[in-house]
């Protein structure tokens, strides 16, 4: 089944049909942040509201459960990443938070991601129904998104998990001392590398509507060659968007700071919510931006893996005019 024609605009092409040089994406990335922001901003909105909501919950929860143990040097300034590795000592506290937030933090973005996948395959068509259908398309497709996911990170983190099996089975310290020293170092290495290979799967369930194992080896195809590129493109996305959420962001701490001015403590309320507004805006801006630029880079390597067209079938030479 052949591909719909781009329709032409007057501007030019949204995505442009030629592969993507290394510092075009940002451009291109705006682009579509621009003439595609209605159908991006409501899962966006929506997936940043609720990790704040949830985030926000936790670190109520936390300093209540710590006010309530008696900690006497508790200091509700102190950031909530803090918290979470010595809640005052009270490592049950951290498993009980990592367990209230697991399913928000992994399940909710896969539906922007999802989203945005779909905006810009319908946006590299530049079609005049182009925002029509994507929420759809991405709730469906989420729940196959989730389950790619998860079965990426079995295959990375499986020579993790299979190191802290063996560490806990072994009774000698130095048994287990030289299985860590031994091999931690590959079993990095390969989840770094694995994840790479991996990481534009829920794109190819999106764009190309495959399953999950079959979504994984077509990623892993069109990685092949171009881990390193994916890795570079993925980590100055990052980037770019925490940035732009932290200059986005500044306006809500600065007008937290100028509130509490001439105040020698902050309210639990006041920080709170700076952190929540904060939370809000930042994860709004990466949901979007890492969405869009992954889409980017999947139409990218599947432009660049396909072969050039073949001598037989190009069109005709127009006649030589008389």
């Amino acid at each position: 089944m052949s591909q719909p024609e781009p329709v032409r605009r007057p501007d030019g092409l949204t995505v442009p049909e030629s592969p993507l040089a290394g510092a075009a994406f940002a451009a291109v990335g705006w682009r579509v942040v621009r003439r595609r922001w209605r159908a991006l901003l409501p899962t966006a909105a929506v997936t940043a509201l609720v990790l704040a909501t949830v985030d926000t919950a936790l670190a109520v929860w936390i300093f209540g459960n710590a006010q309530a143990a008696g900690a006497s040097a508790f200091d509700v300034t102190r950031p909530l990443v803090a918290w979470m590795s010595d809640p005052q000592g009270s490592t049950a506290l951290v498993g009980k938070a990592v367990a209230a937030i697991i399913a928000t933090a992994v399940l909710l973005p896969m539906v922007a991601t999802a989203a945005a996948a779909a905006v810009v395959a319908e946006a590299n068509l530049d079609g005049a129904g182009a925002d029509r259908g994507y929420l759809r398309r991405a709730l469906a497709l989420a729940p196959v998104c989730v389950t790619t996911t998860l079965l990426a990170a079995l295959v990375a983190g499986a020579p993790v998990a299979l190191i802290g099996l063996a560490m806990a089975w072994l009774p000698a310290k130095l048994a287990q001392a030289a299985l860590l020293l031994v091999g931690a170092a590959p079993a990095l290495v390969w989840a770094v590398f694995v994840t790479v290979r991996l990481s534009l799967a829920p794109q190819a369930v999106v764009m190309e509507r495959l399953g999950p194992v079959v979504a994984l080896r077509r990623t892993w195809g069109l990685t092949r060659a171009n881990t390193v590129r994916v890795a570079l493109i993925t980590i100055a996305s990052s980037f770019i968007t925490a940035v732009a959420g932290a200059l986005l962001a500044a306006p809500v701490t600065a007008l937290g700071t100028l509130a509490s001015a001439g105040q020698t403590e902050a309210s639990v309320g006041k920080l709170l919510s700076e952190h929540f507004l904060r939370m809000s805006v930042t994860t709004l801006v990466s949901v979007a931006g890492s969405g869009v630029i992954a889409a980017l880079l999947f139409i990218d390597l599947r432009r660049r893996q396909a072969p050039p067209p073949s001598p037989d079938n190009l069109p005709p030479s127009p006649p030589p005019s008389q």
